[in-house]
């Protein structure tokens, strides 16, 4: 309820409210006033030393780690202080988005002074979650690349109690990995030896991303029959393109006296069902990625070259 229906509640007549209306708007004048003198003396004295804005930039902006869950992004701001005295930058909002739907948004208190005519270099850490982003943005499937725009909301003290903002704004290209398709496609047993038998394993990689990955390491089992049968790990360097894949041939050896006959029967066969796990580690555009797999087949080809040889 307004102060004028308050004094005619209270009994006050009309002629014994007017002054008091009166004196509200002269004091609402002067207060306006007085705002519009503060603001020009403000300006008149930053003005008289010589105040120039302090300014902003991003340096850069990359992926630190990136998994299937999540995506850690490092962005390198610059903070420049053209003038004779210091500035305090307060904090920063920022907003990480994809064509318009707000994907993180964080503020940081900063509390720091950059000195005069010096520069301040910033770095900002935000984590995506991917499942948050699939939420969101219910269009993104695992293995795309989407556009991203970050956006930068600097707040800046100036002298004499001013508040300044400066803003920022970068936009690139996200990506949202998946992991490979592996596959055996045939083990080739070379030599069979109770002590130690030699094989090879084909094994087909295909790449699902939007993307290309410069494999530059493979780790993996493989449990065949039911048997863990070996852990291996290969250097082999090669680029598989976006949807394509890659058969690399990857020698193997294991004993079979630490597996019994179980493992003679399965060899014995000419298919047989396996499980295949690992991790698939790759260069990028955007960085370094260890993708884990895990494959069950049906069946896969087991190919005999040489006779038994006993030991």
């Amino acid at each position: 309820m307004s102060s004028l229906l308050k004094m005619r509640q209270y009994g006050f007549q009309m002629h014994q409210v007017q002054p008091y209306i009166q004196a509200k708007k002269q004091l609402r004048k002067l207060w306006h006033v007085v705002k519009r003198l503060i603001k020009v003396k403000l300006k008149t004295a930053r003005r008289a030393i010589g105040f120039i804005h302090p300014e902003a930039e991003i340096l850069a902006l990359h992926f630190h780690s990136i998994t299937l869950e999540r995506a850690n992004i490092v962005v390198h701001l610059r903070v420049k202080n053209p003038n004779l005295f210091a500035v305090h930058l307060a904090d920063t909002e920022f907003v990480l988005e994809n064509e318009g739907i707000k994907l993180v948004e964080t503020k940081v208190d900063h509390a720091q002074t950059i000195k005069l005519k010096s520069s301040l270099n910033v770095d900002i850490s935000l984590d995506l979650i991917y499942s948050d982003l699939e939420i969101r943005c219910p269009s993104v499937e695992p293995g795309m690349v989407v556009p991203y725009t970050f956006k930068a909301d600097l707040s800046f003290k100036e002298p004499l109690m001013a508040l300044y903002r400066f803003k920022l704004e970068k936009t690139g290209d996200l990506p949202v990995p998946t992991a490979p398709e592996i596959c055996i496609q045939e083990i080739a047993f070379d030599r069979f030896s109770f002590a130690r038998s030699d094989a090879k394993v084909r094994l087909r990689i295909l790449n699902r991303n939007q993307f290309s990955l410069s494999m530059v390491g493979l780790q993996f089992n493989i449990i065949l029959g039911g048997i863990p049968l070996v852990k291996a790990t290969v250097g082999e360097s090669v680029v598989i393109q976006s949807y394509d894949f890659h058969v690399l041939d990857a020698p193997i050896s294991f004993h079979p006296r630490e597996f019994g006959g179980a493992l003679w029967h399965v060899i014995g066969g000419t298919r047989s069902a396996y499980e295949l796990f690992g991790k698939l580690e790759a260069q990028t555009s955007f960085g370094t990625l260890h993708l884990p797999f895990n494959t069950q087949g049906l069946d896969t080809k087991l190919e005999t070259k040489s006779p038994y040889e006993p030991d």
